[in-house]
């Protein structure tokens, strides 16, 4: 049962991916234009700096759960790696419960934030673009975090219960 529920998480993962890799090549594309433009034509692509901005923040967003999924985060485990296999998924399911109630709190407050603006009706200063859609797609984005962050919670768990 848990290993079909990651599955389904490292798919939504996945897709996620997919949308920061979107966003990577808009990025890539806006600078471009804006180099070009500036530098050839003498007419920089104005709001440039901020569409940048908010795709700097899809692409970190939408790819950490991918990131997390495939180990490419950091993790400093030299010393939990000289304890006992016990002490070890002692850690590993303390660390995962404290990392569970950082993403809820992450996401519970992003949402709180991200309706404060809407209904403050802020938007960017060159483009006017209204931030929220960023703002709900972050904490969107950290969903498939938290809950591979609750399967290896529960799979530490299980580990620490075993005799």
């Amino acid at each position: 049962m848990l290993d079909k529920f990651e599955n389904i998480i490292k798919i939504w993962s996945d897709w996620f991916n997919w949308i920061a890799l979107i966003a990577l090549v808009a990025m890539v594309g806006v600078v471009s234009i804006d180099i070009v433009g500036a530098k050839i034509f003498n007419a920089p692509l104005s709001g440039a700096v901020e569409l940048v901005s908010f795709l700097g923040v899809v692409i970190a967003s939408f790819s950490a759960s991918r990131t997390y999924n495939i180990g490419r985060h950091i993790r400093v485990d030299f010393i939990v790696s000289r304890f006992t296999v016990k002490v070890q998924n002692v850690l590993a399911c303390i660390v995962s419960a404290l990392s569970i109630f950082l993403f809820i709190m992450l996401i519970w407050r992003t949402f709180i934030y991200g309706k404060d603006i809407q209904e403050a009706g802020e938007v960017s200063l060159t483009l006017n673009f209204p931030y929220t859609p960023f703002i709900y797609g972050l904490a969107i984005a950290m969903i498939p975090l938290f809950l591979l962050l609750l399967g290896e919670f529960i799979r530490s768990l299980i580990e620490v219960t075993k005799k």
